[in-house]
């Protein structure tokens, strides 16, 4: 006759030691998807940004909403001569659509609402300066391994690249000066 001697674990031990295990899988997985939704915005999109709209709309619907006034219709005053003056009240601007644009860094950072037109035209020009910065580094680096050159031999051979090299720069530089302006009108129109 043998005698089991107990565990720790009272007489479920391997069942208690299967649970704990698989509590910390469970665990583990659910931090895991809480950390990858929190970091990839699902999180944000799928819970918050939704609780906030109800609350939102909760929030409004508990406000009493405020009796339209009126105001008088623009009136017409006759003068003694041919013409007649109107009064009239000036219109807002009515801004239907908004294109948020964040740019975060730079010198054209900004957080802005365009037309659909001014945005598309800020990314095409966006990208246009950054093409025109990368031409003009890219001119640079083979500035500085052609024109550069000690040895007569060398210059020669390198007379030609040290010439385009040195237009390539100069046309950049015009380009990021051209688009740049560009952008910072399109920018000035935002709201």
């Amino acid at each position: 006759m043998s005698t089991k001697k107990p565990t720790s674990f009272g007489p479920y031990s391997k069942a208690s030691k299967i649970l704990f295990t698989l509590s910390i899988i469970v665990f583990i997985l659910l931090g895991t998807i809480i950390y990858v939704c929190a970091e990839t915005g699902i999180f944000k999109k799928k819970i918050i940004e939704p609780v906030e709209k109800f609350w939102t709309a909760f929030q409004q619907s508990l406000t009493p909403t405020p009796t339209p006034s009126f105001a008088p219709l623009p009136t017409v005053t006759k003068i003694p001569t041919i013409a007649a003056r109107v009064t009239t009240m000036p219109q807002k601007i009515i801004r239907s659509e908004c294109y948020r644009k964040n740019i975060r860094e730079g010198e054209f950072a900004s957080n802005k609402c365009y037309s659909k037109k001014d945005y598309e035209d800020l990314e095409y020009y966006l990208q246009r300066f950054n093409s025109a910065i990368f031409d003009k580094n890219s001119a640079e680096g083979t500035i500085k391994i052609t024109c550069n050159c000690r040895v007569p031999q060398e210059c020669e051979f390198f007379k030609e690249s040290c010439a385009e090299a040195q237009q390539k720069k100069a046309q950049a530089e015009a380009d990021i000066n051209k688009y740049r302006n560009i952008i910072q009108e399109i920018i000035a129109k935002g709201w």
